[in-house]
């Protein structure tokens, strides 16, 4: 659904999803081992507004048990796994951002936080996900998009990202980059 309410645009939608596997043929240990489904579901909501003339503010949250790839940016892309008793269990994510527009000159100056988490402690407890596998994404940055032409736009942007692994190890990395695109 989308909607205004005076200054402010914004958005809600909703998520059902029927997720099943198949274990007939499968070699398993555990005779408990069957067909097995799980119901995985998620909302979103998100809304913008200008505060000023030249100042723009975005937010937005979503969250879900088994939602999968519908979460952009994911570090869980798989929205189940399956247990040590062959049942299929969802993973939880979140993920949100927040982010200003300040129209600068023929451009506008942009700044953005983003962060994305998935709850793998169980999946990795029952060795369904390695401990190496992300289980939380952030990212923050600053940019400059301008057009000084109609079909022509520049950018320039600096970004901070981080990741988070189930077994607690950290990394991050500093991206620099350049942006020319040409509409036709």
């Amino acid at each position: 659904y989308q909607g205004s309410a005076g200054p402010v645009n914004f958005a809600v939608a909703g998520l059902v999803r029927f997720l099943e596997y198949d274990a007939e043929g499968a070699t398993v240990s555990n005779s408990n081992w069957d067909d097995d489904s799980a119901k995985g579901w998620g909302v979103t909501f998100e809304a913008k507004t200008k505060l000023t003339d030249i100042i723009t503010v975005r937010g937005s949250v979503t969250h879900g048990d088994g939602i999968g790839g519908y979460l952009y940016l994911t570090p869980a892309q798989q929205p189940a796994y399956v247990d040590n008793q062959g049942n299929l269990e969802t993973i939880e994510a979140t993920g949100g951002g927040v982010s200003m527009s300040v129209a600068a000159g023929p451009g506008s100056f942009n700044l953005g936080y983003g962060v994305v988490i998935a709850d793998l402690d169980d999946a990795f407890a029952q060795g369904a996900v390695q401990g190496s596998s992300d289980e939380r994404y952030s990212s923050t940055f600053v940019n400059y998009i301008w057009s000084p032409y109609d079909q022509i736009t520049y950018g320039l942007e600096a970004g901070h990202h981080a990741a988070e692994q189930v077994n607690g190890d950290e990394g991050d990395a500093v991206r620099l980059q350049a942006m020319l695109m040409f509409g036709f």
